[in-house]
């Protein structure tokens, strides 16, 4: 009884346990060919007690035709060859929805070694395959975003920094093959420009859990370094704990940063220029402005006489340095004037030579007769500057620089590659060098803004850009010829003005710049006042002089006579020379005005309200440039 209950006891243990495993067990006779199935096997294959046929045919009937074969095979093996017994398969679908099933079983044998029977156990496996094919799918969804990213993506070992994968742009980004990467260490590697910094991330991952956008620089395989943001977490492969890594690649960014620090740098010197040139520009017009009268008064032979022209050179020069400085954050309407070529490159003559240096050759072949051209001097001069100050970086064990002026005709026939000038006649100007030369990719860059090859800290990239861009406000074009090792040419075309626009432009330069008419002269600088005072006096004309815009109402009340023209600074205190005028021509509508400032023309238009047609005198001018403009303006038709 005591071994009855024993055994009942142990039945009960194994039904329980069977159970709560949720499997079933089945028992061949491979003799009698009957299948017996144990009461939860036919539950798991959704059958009633008994319904099952008791065959193998029975069983397999219950099995999707797919996986019929894979059990055959399976029982094949372990009866013939001993093989275990262990096969996964498919149930055949009744309610659309797959079912799995996972069969274990042993062979047992007779004294001959003949098969008499195969004992088991099924299981329902559904949901382990489930979850099995959700895991499948979401690392496939996730390899499948690993190598479809655009940034650069790695997996390395946590510990030993070995990398397990990287996608397609790791490897186009860092210049590397899978084969180079794959199984090497981060030292090994050498991508990270300062190795500690890994250890720092790490660090921040234990402290912080995850890292985001850290700015972090890393090195090519051609040694390069770039600028990242590199976003970190730490996952699990196996046992292993990992560093799956995202970079962004920010170089250019970085570059259009600095570029843009840059700009809001030269703004700001832009701004303080600004404010200087006023100043600046009135105190060069006296210096220029009587250092000009006093060498027209002095005679040949008298030694001060030459004194008086370096005076009024170095005030000259003085102008120039202001006007290129101003040129960089100034948007002003160009002053157009009939110019010669070869007289500006004969006056800057000695200036570029001091600019390049002792050990450069500097020659020009101006071209006799040359044509005029309609454009600004000082833009001309500045681009003539530039362009001499890139020939010098170009040639640092020295060379020769050299300046050719010709008259060109382009017409319909001619290759005009790089050159986008109009057909007609033209003026050249070439610059060449004997420098280190440019290659192809960077003569296509050399025109854009920030573009440079100097190192930092010796050039903006707005050199060029500047020189572009005056060339095309000209009407012209500019076009570069350059082979490394062999030097560079830069070739300007300019319009040729022709007929009787150059015509007019040399009688207006010799026209009689005297009158008798009567001036009001409004100016808050009593040195610029002085000079301009005398230099229209000594042109004929009678001088009203008011200090500012109040006492030039009081005296133009006071005073009983004509008043023909007005001539004022546009910047003053209390009252500013737009209002002046405004308020005058009330009194005394016959009454011209000329504007005078030491500001650029787009500020003032902008901030004081001067119509841009209005006629404006830049300061720092000389004798004959004020009684030239105030000739013009008493002359045009009236206001």
């Amino acid at each position: 009884k005591e071994m009855i209950e024993a055994l009942s006891e142990s039945a009960e243990r194994l039904r329980l346990a069977i159970e709560s495993s949720r499997m079933g067990i089945w028992d061949w006779d491979i003799l009698t060919n009957q299948v017996r199935w144990e009461e939860h096997l036919h539950h798991i294959f959704g059958l009633t007690q008994g319904s099952f046929g008791g065959t193998p045919e029975a069983f397999l009937n219950l099995v999707n035709p797919a996986d019929s074969e894979k059990i055959a095979q399976a029982v094949t093996s372990a009866i013939e060859e001993g093989a275990p017994y262990n096969v996964e398969f498919r149930l055949r679908e009744s309610d659309g929805q797959v079912r799995w099933m996972a069969s274990q079983g042993q062979v047992y044998r007779d004294k001959t070694g003949r098969a008499v029977r195969m004992v088991g156990v099924g299981q329902d496996i559904t949901e382990r395959k489930l979850a099995e094919e959700a895991m499948r799918e979401s690392e496939q969804k996730f390899f499948k975003t690993f190598n479809a990213n655009p940034s650069p993506m790695s997996i390395s070992e946590l510990k030993s920094g070995r990398v397990i994968d990287v996608n397609e742009s790791f490897l186009i980004t860092f210049g590397r093959t899978r084969e180079e990467v794959i199984g090497r260490t981060a030292d090994d590697l050498r991508t990270w420009a300062d190795p500690q910094e890994r250890e720092t991330v790490i660090e921040a991952l234990r402290q912080h859990g995850s890292v985001r956008s850290r700015e972090t620089r890393m090195r090519m395989k051609d040694g390069e370094i770039r600028t990242f943001l590199l976003s970190v977490e730490i996952i699990e492969l196996g046992s292993e704990p990992c560093l799956l890594m995202v970079g962004v690649d920010i170089t250019e960014h970085k570059k259009l940063e600095n570029q843009l620090l840059q700009a809001q740098k030269m703004e700001a010197v832009g701004r303080l220029a600004g404010g200087l040139a006023h100043d600046f520009n009135n105190w060069l017009t006296p210096i220029i402005g009587y250092s000009q009268l006093l060498v027209r008064s002095l005679e040949p032979s008298d030694y001060r006489k030459k004194e008086a022209e370096e005076i009024n050179k170095a005030g000259q020069r003085a102008a120039m340095l202001a006007s290129q400085l101003l040129a960089f954050s100034r948007n002003d309407a160009p002053r157009m004037s009939v110019l010669d070529i070869n007289e500006i490159v004969s006056d800057m003559g000695k200036m570029l030579r001091r600019l390049i240096g002792e050990d450069i050759e500097f020659v020009t072949h101006l071209a006799p007769h040359l044509g005029r051209v309609k454009a600004d001097r000082r833009q001309i001069e500045q681009v003539i500057m530039n362009l001499a100050i890139n020939a010098r970086d170009a040639m640092p064990r020295g060379g020769s620089l050299v300046i050719e002026t010709g008259n060109i005709d382009f017409d319909n026939s001619y290759p005009q590659r790089n050159i986008t000038v109009e057909s007609g006649p033209c003026v050249m100007i070439a610059i060449s060098d004997t420098g280190c030369g440019m290659d192809t990719e960077t003569q296509a860059r050399i025109f854009e803004p920030f573009f440079t090859t100097k190192e930092t800290g010796r050039g903006t990239g707005l050199g060029m850009y500047t020189v572009y861009g005056i060339v095309k406000q000209s009407g012209g074009s500019i076009s570069v010829y350059s082979e490394e090792g062999r030097g560079t040419t830069f070739k300007i075309y300019l319009p040729r003005i022709i007929g009787a626009e150059e015509d007019q432009a040399v009688q207006t330069e010799v026209r009689d710049l005297t009158g008798q008419e009567t001036i009001l002269l409004v100016e808050d600088q009593p040195e610029v006042r002085g000079f301009a005072a005398v230099a229209l006096r000594s042109h004929g004309y009678k001088v009203i002089e008011a200090e500012e815009g109040e006492s030039a109402l009081r005296v133009s009340e006071e005073y009983t006579g004509r008043i023909d023209l007005v001539v004022t600074d546009v910047v003053m205190p209390r009252m500013s020379g737009t209002e002046l005028v405004s308020r005058l021509l009330g009194l005394r509508p016959e009454c011209r005005a000329l504007y005078i400032s030491g500001y650029t023309g787009e500020a003032i238009i902008h901030h004081e309200g001067l119509r841009p047609e209005a006629p404006l005198l830049h300061k720092p001018f000389t004798a004959d440039a004020i009684a030239r403009l105030v000739r013009e303006t008493l002359d045009s038709d009236p206001p």
